[in-house]
């Protein structure tokens, strides 16, 4: 399954091309309230002394920045705000500003007479931070309605699982199934091939590669379990259209390998995944669209030449009631 949209922040990286990137959720974590957030171009809005916006507003982060001890008052506002803006915020209410020190161990040993005991020599560095609360404006949360709140699979005639329904926080992770059976399936079956929401980093449990160090473009992903790796995920190098699977089976001896085909329309949306094995085609998935959002997909095979129906699947989205009271 795909998801069309996901307004939600993702970190930057920073990490060798030679490892893979453990999942840090690109949801981000709250402290106060529970929004989710999308970048905005606007300019930030920023309260003193107790100020509040005229407005109805969410409280919905502790935000902080950091600057050197010879930094000015309006140095730190304006890296508070450039923060805000990255992070989705539409203002900050000020809180403080602090100067504090870190330390640094240097490589000055002190030995304490008659003792078996230690010291080393560290060295302050006093820096100024300013703490401030995000907000979000209630009226500039136009976008609930590009983030998948349930998808709903209604199976084939051979299939014993019954129709059932997968849902969703307001970050993409799954907060609801309807049986185990149906979980076990999702996870084997649907989960690895999520390719838009793998190439945003965002799948619970996966690990990630990219192009190099300063890149956000996925060349590989995978799924491990302690030192065994379940799934791994290959883009083709010249094709990034292409990946490979190899899946991990306690049943086979050696890992079962797959082919994922996927085919764009003419704005970059995926309408289209073909999985293969050996060249035979498993399934097909024919993916729906209805003002640039996923309406659906459905997965089928094909039975002695005949289109047979795997499942199909509807997508339902959050609203503003589905915002929490303010």
């Amino acid at each position: 399954m795909i998801k069309n949209l996901y307004p939600l922040l993702i970190a930057a990286f920073l990490f060798s091309c030679s490892s893979y990137l453990p999942y840090s959720s690109a949801n981000q974590v709250k402290s106060i309230t529970d929004i989710p957030l999308k970048a905005s171009t606007a300019n930030i809005d920023c309260f003193f002394n107790n100020q509040i916006p005229a407005k109805p507003f969410y409280r919905v982060k502790i935000t902080e920045v950091t600057g050197d001890a010879n930094a000015s008052y309006d140095e730190l506002i304006i890296s508070i705000k450039n923060k805000a803006k990255q992070e989705g915020l539409d203002g900050v209410l000020i809180l403080d500003k602090k100067q504090e020190n870190a330390y640094e161990n240097l490589n000055q040993k002190i030995n304490v007479r008659d003792t078996s005991v230690n010291y080393y020599t560290q060295l302050a560095k006093p820096y100024q931070k300013l703490t401030a609360i995000g907000i979000k404006y209630i009226d500039n949360i136009n976008y609930l309605d590009t983030i998948v709140k349930a998808t709903s699979f209604e199976f084939g005639n051979n299939n014993t699982k019954g129709n059932s329904t997968a849902k969703f926080d307001f970050y993409g992770n799954q907060t609801g199934r309807s049986n185990s059976e149906f979980d076990t399936w999702y996870v084997d079956s649907i989960e690895p091939f999520e390719i838009d929401k793998h190439l945003l980093l965002a799948v619970k449990g996966w690990q990630y590669k990219t192009i190099d160090a300063s890149s956000s473009e996925i060349i590989a992903f995978k799924k491990q379990v302690g030192d065994v790796v379940k799934i791994d995920v290959k883009r083709d190098y010249n094709d990034a259209n292409k990946f490979s699977f190899q899946f991990l089976s306690s049943l086979v001896g050696k890992p079962i390998k797959y082919l994922l085909k996927l085919e764009k329309n003419a704005q970059g949306k995926i309408v289209k995944k073909t999985l293969y094995k050996k060249n035979i085609i498993i399934w097909v998935e024919d993916i729906f669209y209805t003002n640039n959002a996923i309406a659906g997909y459905k997965r089928y095979r094909f039975n002695k030449g005949k289109e047979e129906i795997i499942f199909s699947a509807s997508n339902q989205y959050f609203s503003v009631k589905d915002l929490p009271e303010l």
